[in-house]
């Protein structure tokens, strides 16, 4: 059967699906579907049922989704579809979004891991932040406190007297040169 499908993809690429691959089922009943459904193909339309079931390598069965049936004895029937029919269709259909859905649950899953590696990063950015503004607060603090201290204050205030005190000794060496110079 394998070699059926393979000629079957290979007459109508994207056009045929085995039936059985469309209809799921229990494992319990699998046997009865596989007797059901197994050796017929689903077609998009009836060019493609055709290739598939006048084939000479192909040979099965053939349902096209508006449920029209090509069987390699040379019948077809059509007209009104069978009720059947229209349930392959839904399954059909059914399928497609079902493989949908999990891509989109995969999408919705690796945005997810995204955002929380992101609020992981903001939170650590919180928390450096929080950090920094702590220490700068601490070290204005301490620069306040020496600022205000008596020790800072007769510093400046011997840096302030010894300052004034180098340029009256420059001032009085320029007077006594000048002196001298007269």
């Amino acid at each position: 059967m394998d070699q059926r499908i393979s000629a079957a993809k290979q007459v109508a690429p994207g056009k045929v699906d085995l039936a059985l691959d469309l209809v799921g089922s229990d494992e319990d009943v699998s046997a009865a579907m596989a007797y059901v459904f197994g050796d017929t193909f689903i077609c998009a339309d009836k060019q493609a049922a055709q290739a598939v079931t006048f084939n000479k390598n192909i040979g099965v069965k053939s349902v096209t989704l508006e449920g029209d049936v090509y069987d390699p004895s040379g019948t077809l029937s059509g007209g009104a579809a069978p009720s059947s029919s229209g349930i392959l269709v839904k399954v059909q259909e059914l399928k497609a979004i079902e493989i949908d859905i999990q891509k989109h649950k995969s999408v919705v899953e690796e945005v997810s891991r995204e955002l929380a590696n992101a609020k992981k990063m903001i939170d650590a950015f919180r928390k450096d932040k929080r950090e920094l503004d702590i220490r700068e607060h601490e070290v204005k603090l301490l620069e306040e406190q020496v600022g205000g201290s008596n020790a800072t204050k007769v510093s400046c205030l011997i840096r302030l007297g010894s300052s004034k005190l180098i340029p009256d000794h420059r001032r009085g060496r320029s007077s006594s040169q000048d002196a001298g110079r007269s």
